[in-house]
């Protein structure tokens, strides 16, 4: 007789911690991409299934990065260059989006 598999599913969601407290600058977009494409799709798989259960754990530097963004008005380099018009961006600027 087959007997079955009990399985503990645990995602671990982690990120560097980007930003420049000095300058205020977050150096880096990857909490910002995550968080609107990965870490919302997850817990939305949940929400569509909800029968699968698991454990999502965010680190708190995760966590404080994300508030940044969502309650404190956070930006990247990256988010603020893709945001000029094409006619704005001075030739660092177009370099930098190559």
């Amino acid at each position: 007789m087959t007997q079955p598999v009990s399985l503990a599913l645990f995602w671990h969601q982690h990120q560097p911690y980007y930003p420049d407290d000095v300058s205020g600058e977050c150096l880096m977009p990857w909490v910002r991409l995550h968080g609107t494409k990965d870490y919302y799709g997850m817990a939305m798989h949940l929400l569509e299934v909800p029968e699968f259960h698991c454990t999502i754990n965010l680190v708190p530097s995760l966590l404080v990065q994300i508030l940044r963004y969502t309650e404190h008005n956070g930006s990247d380099r990256h988010l603020d260059v893709s945001r000029m018009s094409a006619e704005s961006l001075s030739e660092a600027d177009a370099v930098y989006l190559l």
